[in-house]
């Protein structure tokens, strides 16, 4: 929806050709920002049958564990991953797209916790529908699809009518998308707390938070020069991936986030995974 928008008010603003510019650049980290959402897909097939499992069965204790660990787990996972491509959105862009692209560093930026709020909704809506009921899923999918469209159109118009330049239009339209998926996914949260007595623990998202926030802004300011190489660009991305990524997981212990039940759940995913 926003990259529509985007590409409609763009082309009205300046020239068709100027309006399939911006529309590129916003398309192409459109598609870096969602590549931490492929990593929750798969908790979908897995968590759909076990809910739908537990409420055929009228067990309620077994739901709400589901939905706990599931939400507590995906915003662990989402969130580390969406902390490392805003973190690296510089060499990200330098290295993928080339300096041509550079005005799009901060809207992806944005557009990573917009990653994060939809891969929480889809996950929440999911469970939702496993749970027996899609049509509230389809009413929270509408309400999010309305405000996203209205929000982006309203601030993205608006934009048209101030002048501003390419980075702001799509730094307007970003953080529509964001606070549109964030409002997503509190509905579905709500709904599952209501429903369940169940939700995304509030500690955890506290302190998954802080994480994600230290591991984003310490991996920016330790950004490569941009005339660096392209593949010198990737190859420190790399590099301040790991880096981040123990950060991120050293942070979590020092909090008391990372249980000796996460740890033993771990173990046994490897193991699967090995034999």
């Amino acid at each position: 929806t926003d990259l529509f928008v985007v590409r409609g008010v763009s082309a009205s603003m300046w020239d068709t050709d100027t309006g399939a510019v911006v529309a590129g650049v916003y398309g192409g980290i459109q598609y870096m920002a969602r590549l931490p959402f492929q990593a929750v897909i798969a908790v979908t097939f897995v968590v759909f049958p076990l809910i739908s499992a537990a409420t055929f069965h009228d067990d309620l204790n077994a739901t709400r564990t589901y939905v706990r660990n599931t939400l507590r787990y995906s915003l662990i996972i989402t969130v580390l991953l969406s902390a490392l491509v805003a973190g690296n959105a510089a060499e990200l862009i330098a290295g993928m797209y080339g300096a041509d692209y550079a005005s799009g560093v901060q809207p992806l930026q944005v557009l990573s916790v917009a990653t994060i709020g939809y891969s929480l909704f889809y996950i929440a809506t999911t469970m939702i529908t496993g749970a027996g009921r899609p049509l509230v899923s389809a009413a929270i999918a509408f309400i999010t699809l309305a405000v996203t469209a209205g929000s982006n159109y309203v601030v993205v118009d608006l934009l048209a009518q101030m002048s501003e330049g390419h980075q702001a239009l799509m730094m307007r339209a970003a953080w529509a998308t964001a606070g549109s998926m964030m409002l997503g996914f509190g509905l579905a949260a709500g709904y599952l707390i209501w429903k369940f007595r169940a939700g995304l623990p509030w500690k955890s998202l506290a302190r998954v938070t802080l994480a994600g926030s230290v591991v984003a802004i310490s991996s920016s300011l330790l950004c490569l020069p941009s005339e660096t190489a392209r593949v010198v660009q990737l190859v420190g991305v790399a590099g301040k991936g790991l880096l981040g990524a123990a950060v991120f997981v050293g942070i979590l212990l020092a909090l008391g986030e990372a249980t000796p039940e996460d740890t033993a759940r771990l173990q046994k995913v490897l193991k699967r995974s090995t034999s």
